[in-house]
């Protein structure tokens, strides 16, 4: 029987909610934490490929919620294991790049990608569907300068938007500081502080 534990949903990559819990647990450890919190969100799958965009959930579904709605999809259409999910997306998906994939509609009408992820554990892999409702789209670096800025942010107590905070964080990400041309990292900020309101 498939269970939870073998649906991956990259909550630090794909969920807003998520990435605003994240900054605010390392923000409680300080500054200190940077070199950590820059690490975890690398290896969290932040890097810069496929043209280096990330697809973000901001709806109000948990990561863990989104997870249970899969679940249900999966143990409706009768799939039991790695095989028949395997079988079933050759049958009824679409192929493109790395494999075949469908999509599947949330609850809240948000359009999630569903393929076969090369973890023999974690076969399901689960993530924003491209420009669906309750997401957005942006680079991978911007994302990652918009979160580490945002952490700074709480840290000091001060303005995410701040150039000098965001070059602060680009400096710890390792990427080379921006002038005043920063539009896309200050929607991203935005978002994430519309979002920490909402919390």
């Amino acid at each position: 029987m498939i269970s939870n534990e073998n649906v991956m949903f990259n909550a630090t990559k794909h969920h807003l909610e998520a990435m605003i819990a994240q900054i605010h647990y390392y923000a409680q450890k300080g500054e200190i934490a940077t070199e950590q919190f820059c690490q975890d969100l690398e290896d969290a799958g932040l890097r810069e490929v496929y043209k280096g965009t990330v697809d973000v959930y901001t709806g109000k579904l948990s990561a863990a919620q989104i997870k249970e709605e899969v679940l249900q999809f999966v143990h409706g259409k009768n799939i039991t294991s790695c095989t028949e999910y395997t079988k079933y997306l050759e049958a009824h998906g679409t192929i493109k790049r790395i494999g075949y994939y469908i999509m599947l509609s949330l609850s809240d009408n948000t359009e999630i990608t569903l393929r076969l992820a090369d973890n023999p554990q974690q076969f399901i892999h689960a993530h924003p569907g491209r420009f669906s409702p309750n997401t957005f789209r942006t680079r991978a670096q911007v994302l990652k300068t918009a979160i580490v800025a945002q952490f700074f942010a709480v840290c000091r107590q001060c303005s995410a938007k701040d150039l000098e905070i965001i070059n602060l964080a680009r400096v710890a990400l390792n990427f080379s500081p921006v002038n005043d041309q920063a539009s896309k990292i200050f929607e991203v900020l935005d978002t994430i502080a519309t979002s920490s309101k909402l919390l």
